[in-house]
């Protein structure tokens, strides 16, 4: 019995030397700028091409993941045009930017706006997320075709600015 019980206490004795060498770390990660919006396609047209389409309206398909969203936490989507009426050959054409829609839906929300010169929210996300995509439809509704009746054949343009705000 002797025997056993010094061999428990070597082994003890061992067991508590390896202890008083150890040693701790702390860890710390640092991730900087984990946030990002990109469009998909930088280049959308709305196309009045039958007669129909200035009484129904025209708009686009949704755009599946047409804004991709990377953020280390929740966001707003804030959208603005780059002036407050349609240019064709950078020339003002009095077509007003708020005749077209921009309807966007994420995982939570479905927000339509009228476009406008001043930055407008969109939509949000209140969740923590990494990553979001947002689906995204342009229009011309059929109250606001009236602007385009009686035009010269051409292109009218805008430019959309996105912006987004993490929380």
């Amino acid at each position: 019995m002797r025997f056993l019980f010094c061999i428990l206490i070597i082994s003890f004795s061992l067991s508590a030397n390896s202890q008083i060498g150890s040693a701790k770390i702390y860890l710390s990660l640092y991730f900087e700028g984990g946030h990002g919006l990109q469009v998909t396609d930088p280049s959308v047209s709305l196309n009045f091409d039958r007669p129909v389409d200035f009484i129904e309206g025209v708009r686009t398909p949704m755009l599946s993941g047409h804004l991709q969203i990377t953020s280390k936490g929740s966001y707003e989507i804030w959208v603005r045009s780059q002036t407050e009426q349609l240019l064709s050959n950078n020339t003002v054409t009095g077509i007003p930017v708020n005749s077209i829609q921009v309807k966007a839906q994420n995982s939570l929300q479905t927000q339509t706006v009228s476009l406008n010169s001043r930055s407008q929210l969109l939509l949000s996300n209140p969740n923590k997320v990494l990553t979001d995509v947002v689906d995204v439809s342009y229009s011309i509704p059929a109250d606001q075709t009236h602007y385009f009746f009686n035009r010269t054949f051409t292109t009218y343009q805008t430019v959309v600015t996105y912006t987004l705000i993490t929380n």
